[in-house]
């Protein structure tokens, strides 16, 4: 926000960082064959938040993309700085 301030952008945007991590052993699957894609993962799009992630952390999977062969591992997310007030 300092940086918006000296350059004259008014209003400051909001700013929310984040950090993402794929070197984890976390796999998702879909609770039937007819939900998930044709490799047999869960769908692009598929987001796990609860249960899984960490209680005292603003924390969440996403399955990003299908998967063509073998299984899709989702990508974790920390939510570090949140301006946005996303829930």
């Amino acid at each position: 926000t300092e940086a918006c301030v000296k350059l004259g952008i008014n209003p400051a945007p909001k700013i929310t960082i984040l950090v993402v991590g794929k070197r984890h052993h976390v796999r998702f699957f879909p609770m039937s064959q007819q939900e998930g894609d044709k490799s047999g993962n869960c769908p692009a799009g598929t987001v796990v938040d609860c249960d899984v992630t960490n209680p005292a952390e603003f924390d969440f999977y996403l399955q990003s993309h299908g998967g063509l062969l073998g299984t899709s591992r989702p990508s974790h997310y920390n939510v570090l700085l949140d301006e946005n007030g996303f829930t």
